[in-house]
């Protein structure tokens, strides 16, 4: 059980930056418009780069979110991208867990170069997450029509909310965190109602992790007064040991109540079987993360965070529930303060041992 609990929380603190999906409640419904990815995330436009300033940031001059704040100019089809962290975090749950640790977590660079046919190539290189050097991204994505985008190479599929906590129950929890990219072929349609990402995803990853082979899929309908609903949907299967197959789906929202309120929801239910016999009589996992905040001043955010997760419903022996308050603080372009204070629990342990813990991190983005 200890080994499973420092795991765990190792994990939950290794948050890396995967967009801001809270920019909805300004109208921004789709993540292509600030990102090179249709999924959000990694390398930003020229778009993105101007809503660091105006939106984001509580202070900032003309330009300053340009690469290196603007002292170095770039040629306008070079795009760039990546991130710096560092993390201090304390735990303490009874006297199993005590600990308190201050370490880089990531710090890589990204890439892209875009032509006037539509055709972008992005690449991603650096050490992260305490591994060896890697490349976690590296694709080429065409875009036809502004309706349409097709993109193939190294990177994460798209499923649910494509959150920055990205070690929470619906992120690592079902397998779609940071660190689990695969090679892919991706399918997206975008309308002024919604958007569809179809991704085919493959076994072949260098990291030689024996990924599962499926698809999956995320449509998303724009709601009114600045707000995201969707649903997801992921099938594949394993020949690595026993034979298994893998099923997961849910609905999530991104609800901006105002242009400082907001909402994020994301449920999963999981099932893993190696016969239709365990899948009709098997419950399914849950997976669930909801976090409330509000933006009390430009760039500076409070959040209420509750999240969720039991292997298979009846048996909660397996289940975690962690909840509690955090902050984000975007100074400038480039920089954030973030932190995060949970009180938890694993079933596992006697009902009454909650722990916590904190954390802060600094980052610098690219």
């Amino acid at each position: 059980m200890l080994p499973y609990i420092s795991l765990l929380l190792f994990g939950l603190l290794s948050t890396t930056g995967y967009g801001f999906p809270e920019m909805v409640r300004y109208g921004y419904t789709s993540c292509g418009s600030c990102h090179v990815s249709p999924a959000g995330g990694g390398v930003t436009t020229e778009y993105g780069k101007r809503l660091s300033e105006e939106v984001l940031s509580t202070w900032s001059k003309s330009n300053e979110s340009n690469f290196a704040h603007n002292a170095i100019p770039l040629p306008s089809w070079l795009l760039t991208g990546g991130d710096i962290r560092e993390l201090w975090y304390t735990t303490q749950y009874g006297s199993a867990i005590n600990t308190s640790r201050t370490f880089l977590m990531q710090a890589d660079g990204e890439l892209g170069v875009t032509t006037p046919i539509g055709v972008t190539a992005v690449g991603s290189w650096g050490w992260y997450n305490e591994r060896n050097y890697e490349s976690r991204r590296h694709y080429i994505k065409y875009v036809p029509t502004e309706s349409i985008s097709l993109r193939a190479g190294k990177f994460l599929a798209s499923y649910g909310i494509m959150t920055p906590e990205h070690d929470i129950s619906t992120r690592k929890g079902i397998g779609f965190n940071q660190g689990a990219e695969s090679y892919n072929a991706e399918l997206g349609l975008f309308s002024k109602y919604g958007e569809m990402l179809a991704t085919k995803i493959t076994k072949w990853d260098d990291r030689k992790n024996l990924h599962e082979e499926g698809w999956s899929l995320r449509v998303a309908a724009y709601a009114p007064a600045r707000s995201v609903i969707g649903w997801s949907y992921y099938y594949g299967t394993s020949s690595a040991g026993p034979a298994k197959t893998h099923m997961i789906t849910g609905p999530f929202c991104i609800l901006g109540f105002t242009e400082h309120f907001y909402l994020l929801a994301d449920l999963s239910l999981q099932k893993i079987y190696t016969d239709w016999h365990e899948f009709y009589y098997r419950f399914p996992g849950l997976f669930t993360y909801e976090k409330l905040g509000y933006e009390f001043y430009k760039g500076m955010h409070v959040s209420l965070v509750f999240d969720y997760q039991v292997d298979q419903i009846g048996f909660f022996d397996t289940a975690y529930t962690a909840i509690g308050p955090g902050f984000s603080f975007y100074p400038r372009p480039h920089f954030e303060i973030s932190g995060s204070w949970m009180k938890q629990n694993f079933s596992g342990i006697p009902a009454s041992a909650w722990g916590d813990i904190a954390n802060v991190m600094l980052h610098y983005y690219f």
